[in-house]
């Protein structure tokens, strides 16, 4: 008679597969789905009764900015409260980092412009605990309650290498391979991939246009290279004509940054 740590009894399994709800029970050893069958004569050290609800998977929340949250709130409240158990963070360009100290205000004010959070509850950020993306994602090991994934920002890198001239400009060559280093440092630390936006409606507290919005095409493709070396991640990327409809154009460039990039 088999013998599980856990067995979820009697629940309508919802497996995230596509195939159809099914009555079924859940059983669990080593932290694992060992079993999904009908397990009445097998034994648990703890059983749940799952009668009239639906047993599912956690919810991956492909698109979120819980990055900065993540560091003082470890179950990304209200999320987890949904079935949330993985979250992808640092998307639409920003993410908390890699960021300098120098340019910590710089990025709040573009969390709270451009996600509408408060600032009062962004000072509540660990920036003391992390610089470099690796910093970042070392200082989160042993302290989540859900799975945590995040982009690099696009903007965080024009910001490091451009300064202030990462609202007003294009990158030259030299700084396009510098934000190409930054880059690969932070996949092989655990990145997720890249997140940029050209989209019209990203601006700063002072009006300005979020850096990745001034990048030439040029510089967002050099960088999908960079992410094709690696063979794994994603890009997260909103195009000028995303508010409003893609048009023909940036339809074009998404599918050139998905071949050079050879990654969804």
């Amino acid at each position: 008679m088999a013998h599980y740590d856990l067995i979820v009894r009697n629940g309508l399994l919802v497996d995230g597969t596509g195939l159809p709800r099914r009555r079924v029970d859940v059983g669990v050893r080593d932290g694992r789905i060992a079993r999904l069958a009908h397990l009445e004569d097998a034994t648990a050290d703890t059983e749940i009764d799952a009668d009239g609800a639906i047993v599912a998977p956690g919810i991956v929340d492909a698109h979120t900015h819980y990055d900065p949250q993540i560091t003082f709130d470890p179950y990304a409240t209200m999320s987890c409260f949904h079935g949330v158990t993985t979250v992808l963070a640092g998307n639409c360009g920003f993410s908390v980092a890699p960021c300098r100290p120098e340019d910590r205000e710089f990025l709040t004010g573009i969390f709270a412009a451009v996600e509408n959070m408060d600032p009062i509850a962004l000072s509540a950020i660990t920036w003391d605990e992390f610089e470099t993306f690796g910093e970042y994602l070392d200082s989160r090991e042993g302290r989540l309650g859900v799975n945590l994934a995040s982009y690099v920002g696009h903007s965080n890198l024009r910001r490091i290498v451009l300064g202030d001239d990462s609202t007003e400009r294009e990158a030259t060559e030299a700084e396009i391979a510098e934000m190409g280093r930054l880059l690969r440092e932070a996949v092989e630390a655990g990145a997720a991939g890249l997140s940029s936006s050209a989209a019209p409606t990203h601006l700063d507290t002072a009006g300005r246009p979020v850096p990745s919005r001034l990048a030439s095409s040029a510089e967002v493709l050099a960088l999908a290279d960079v992410l094709g070396t690696f063979g794994r991640g994603s890009i997260g990327f909103l195009p000028a004509s995303a508010i409003g409809g893609i048009d023909r154009a940036d339809e074009d460039y998404l599918i050139e940054i998905g071949r050079r990039s050879g990654l969804p």
